[in-house]
């Protein structure tokens, strides 16, 4: 996967031997979001698996993994779905 740019993102992280990270920040909250976009053959691997595995370096910071845009507000409760579908365990 790789880090993409989107609308919201205010900052940008670097680090040594690390491509540049594209977040959001908000300093009220200390709330950071990224986006990553999955290749072809990621996403084929996500569905056969419904996993996505998730490493850290130096600590493990709360988190949160979402498919929906957290920045998403919807128009009416219809956007959303009533329930969401567990992926199969293998």
């Amino acid at each position: 996967m790789i880090a993409v740019d989107f609308e919201e993102s205010n900052t940008t992280f670097t680090a040594q031997e690390c491509l540049p990270l594209k977040a959001h920040a908000d300093v009220n909250t200390g709330r950071i979001v990224s986006c990553w976009e999955a290749s072809p053959d990621e996403l084929e691997m996500i569905q056969r698996t419904g996993k996505i595995w998730l490493t850290y370096y130096g600590g493990v910071p709360p988190t949160q993994m979402s498919a929906l845009s957290p920045f998403f507000v919807p128009a009416t409760d219809d956007e959303f779905p009533d329930e969401i579908e567990e992926p199969e365990t293998r």
